[in-house]
């Protein structure tokens, strides 16, 4: 009969130190926040995007198509949490994402 392994010589898996608990949270979080942005600024099935910057913006979207923006930008300290995001469309949050960080890097490139 073998002898079965004590608890000490038993090896537990390394882990990388990547995983999904980042600023944006799991996706449970962020699927329960799109259904928040649905039921709060919709009629519960579909919203419309609150920011409106392309011609091509979205009439309506559901929980699984819409986008959670920051009213404060993360370069200047926003967050996810509920009283900081809007619904916005695809097209729109890709219009606006780069804007902030182009007016930064313009900012020190003029300054003296």
């Amino acid at each position: 009969m073998m002898p079965m392994p004590s608890r000490a010589t038993v090896t537990t898996p390394v882990r990388r130190g990547t995983s999904n608990r980042n600023i944006r949270g799991s996706s449970k979080d962020r699927a329960a926040r799109r259904l928040w942005l649905v039921n709060t600024f919709g009629d519960g099935e579909f919203v419309d995007c609150q920011l409106r910057a392309t011609p091509d913006c979205w009439v309506a979207m559901t929980q699984w198509t819409v986008s959670a923006d920051r009213i404060v930008p993360g370069a200047l300290g926003g967050s996810y949490r509920r009283g900081n995001i809007r619904p916005a469309c695809p097209p729109c949050q890709c219009r606006t994402g780069g804007l902030l960080g182009a007016s930064q890097a313009k900012a020190r490139s003029q300054a003296p």
